[in-house]
């Protein structure tokens, strides 16, 4: 309906489709890299890349040359990502962030993928430059079954909840429950009995037993360096690290619920409490002791990522001598609690 400036993205419909076939643009999780593979085959049409100042109404970057055309804004944008790089001088930041690098990973909401996976490479192949190796992405969140909305405010506040719950218990849900492929609904309620399960009821509950019987039985010292944690444990960090690295929030967090699953039922099958009655059995108590410490640290230091305060807090009680009572490192929480209560 109108005269614009186009871009020729039908020249690039085959290159496109081979990059993102061949893995060399690699689209994640899967569902999304199969939606942009039909959307090429079905053939890429050209695409306007302008509007005119009238529709526009006077808003956006002037086409040069042409005072009769702004530049539409996904072109500019899109571009935005290396120009801001000093592109146009080529900068010591283009070369650093973008072209001299191994990885150029974009992270996307579903609404943008196309943008992303076929309309920006198909810019950079045109330039010349390097196309990004990852573009990643993410589903929708929405808030008691309703469409998050920025008109409306539809939902509570995520700094709210923070505020109210912790923003441990908000970064482990965001972990562990909201999936990589669908969208995914958010309740307090689904909040506090993720955060009461794992965090309290698991973790914080484990490491309470263990201070505790470590202040009851006078054994004062945090364990050798060179201790072994439980085999169970073993490289967990560098498990969780690596699936957080790859976008996998869901391993990362099912990786240290099975950890802290395993120390728990450790524990309940040894019994340290019942060792602790028996004089002539102190020193292999002690070595249990130090065992499940090891181990308690190293699952604080693999979720540390996750749940930085909380990771604090557990670090500290379990390198801390037994002389002080210990006290709980993760109170659970109440669907119903307030900012007032959570300040107390």
């Amino acid at each position: 309906t109108e005269t614009n400036w186009f871009f020729r993205l039908s020249a690039y419909t085959e290159r496109l489709i081979d990059l993102i076939e061949s893995n060399e643009l690699r689209i994640t999780p899967a569902p999304f890299r199969d939606e942009i593979l039909a959307f090429a085959r079905r053939g890429l049409g050209d695409i306007s890349v302008s509007r005119s100042v009238e529709r526009a109404h006077g808003w956006g970057i002037g086409v040069p040359g042409d005072p009769t055309q702004v530049i539409y804004v996904w072109f500019d944008a899109l571009a935005n990502y290396i120009s801001a790089l000093d592109y146009g001088t080529n900068g010591d930041a283009y070369r650093e962030w973008w072209r001299d690098v191994d990885e150029r990973i974009h992270v996307v909401g579903k609404g943008i993928t196309r943008f992303h996976a076929i309309y920006w490479p198909a810019f950079l192949l045109s330039a010349g430059e390097p196309l990004p190796t990852r573009i990643h992405v993410h589903p929708y969140l929405s808030v008691d079954g309703a469409k998050i909305s920025k008109s409306t405010g539809s939902g509570p506040s995520p700094t709210d909840i923070a505020t109210t719950h912790g923003s441990d218990a908000l970064r482990w849900w965001i972990t562990n429950e909201v999936s990589a492929v669908s969208d995914t609904d958010f309740t307090i309620d689904r909040l506090v009995d993720n955060a009461n399960n794992t965090l309290a009821n698991g973790l914080g509950n484990a490491i309470n037993r263990i201070a505790t019987i470590r202040h009851r039985t006078s054994h004062p010292e945090p364990p050798p360096p060179d201790t072994d944690p439980l085999p169970e444990t073993a490289n967990l960090s560098a498990h969780v690290a690596g699936a957080l690295a790859n976008f996998d929030r869901r391993r990362a967090s099912d990786h240290i619920v099975t950890a802290i699953g395993d120390v728990n039922r450790h524990i309940e099958l040894n019994a340290p409490w019942q060792l602790a009655k028996d004089p002539a059995r102190q020193h292999e108590l002690h070595r249990l002791l130090d065992t499940y410490t090891a181990t308690l640290t190293a699952i604080a230091r693999a979720i540390e990522p996750i749940t930085p305060d909380l990771a604090t807090r557990a670090i500290q009680q379990l390198a801390n001598d037994s002389t002080t009572k210990p006290t709980p490192i993760y109170a659970r929480l109440d669907a119903d609690q307030t900012p007032l209560q959570a300040a107390r």
